[in-house]
């Protein structure tokens, strides 16, 4: 997997709301993949954060990118920017990472029960088939508090991995299991993004498309004719349907495509309990369209039950 622009942007963006001497741990052995003058953004943001940074190392990271130099680069760039631990996991030990499969809860198969301030699925969970594992792992091995960042294929990824995913995905897993959605984005691997940021990170690398709202991100995308843009145009200002005319998602998304066809979307969440993993269930078919009362409960966002 690629430790590249965009991952450098979230991580850094988690690490201002981190305390000190954080942990993290990634799914997937990270090849990192610095492109331009990435790092020295790097710098200039977490100096802005107050984060802690060892400037020297960070040069030399950057020197051994250049030369060719690949192992450890990623952990050696974690601990730059001061994470006291850092971790992998995967089914091979390459950069150092510890040899477990993701599609088994690591809890019960390995008896893996550490927890981390920052848990990372960057470019792994899609070859993973066992998505409900992926994702409960991720929860079981972030402490309450703590940062989960999820940074997966969005479009015309074929046959990269085994699935692809929407920003709807992430607003749902983060309702049933009452996490704190501090960003959601869709964007490329150069580190270009627009979607929703919350107020609560303090300072964030720029956006290259609007700012949206969640609601903005329900919107579907998909290819419309003009008459039927215009019509849905018409009726947002009428009151009929309001939200629906301008196509904002679907606007910001394909301002992104143009310049990068294959898209990412971003979710930084923070889990604010402890209590254990629920698989959700997309909105638009919960609530009174369940029709058994335990059933709709099982579904029911935490914060409402």
């Amino acid at each position: 997997m690629a430790f590249n622009n965009l991952m450098i942007q979230l991580v850094c963006e988690a690490r201002g709301l981190l305390g000190n001497a954080p942990t993290a741990i990634e799914f997937g052995n990270q090849t990192f993949r610095a492109k331009g003058n990435k790092l020295e953004e790097v710098r200039r943001f977490l100096t802005r954060c107050g984060a802690t940074l060892d400037g020297s190392e960070l040069t030399a990271i950057e020197e051994a990118y250049r030369r060719g130099e690949r192992d450890r680069l990623t952990e050696r760039f974690f601990k730059a920017i001061g994470f006291e631990g850092y971790d992998a996991v995967d089914v091979n030990s390459s950069h150092g990472s510890l040899i477990m499969d993701l599609n088994e809860d690591l809890r019960s198969r390995y008896g893996f029960e550490r927890r981390f301030d920052l848990v990372t699925n960057n470019g792994t969970g899609e070859h993973i088939f066992d998505q409900a594992a992926v994702f409960r792992n991720a929860h079981e091995l972030t402490e309450p508090g703590g940062i989960m960042i999820h940074c997966l294929p969005c479009n015309n990824y074929i046959n990269h991995g085994f699935y692809q995913f929407s920003p709807l995905f992430f607003m749902d897993l983060a309702a049933v299991n009452d996490y704190d959605i501090l960003k959601i984005t869709v964007g490329a691997s150069s580190g270009e993004q627009t979607g929703f940021i919350s107020r609560e990170l303090p300072s964030v690398f720029p956006l290259d498309g609007p700012r949206l709202s969640l609601d903005d991100l329900l919107q579907r995308v998909s290819d419309r004719h003009l008459m039927r843009y215009l019509v849905g145009c018409l009726e947002n200002v009428l009151g009929r349907k309001p939200g629906k005319g301008p196509f904002l998602l679907e606007r910001a998304v394909r301002g992104i495509s143009r310049r990068h066809p294959k898209s990412l979307v971003s979710a930084i969440l923070r889990k604010r309990g402890a209590g254990a993993f629920r698989r959700p269930i997309q909105g638009r078919y919960g609530g009174e369209n369940i029709e058994i009362d335990d059933l709709r409960e099982s579904y029911e966002p935490s914060g409402t039950r």
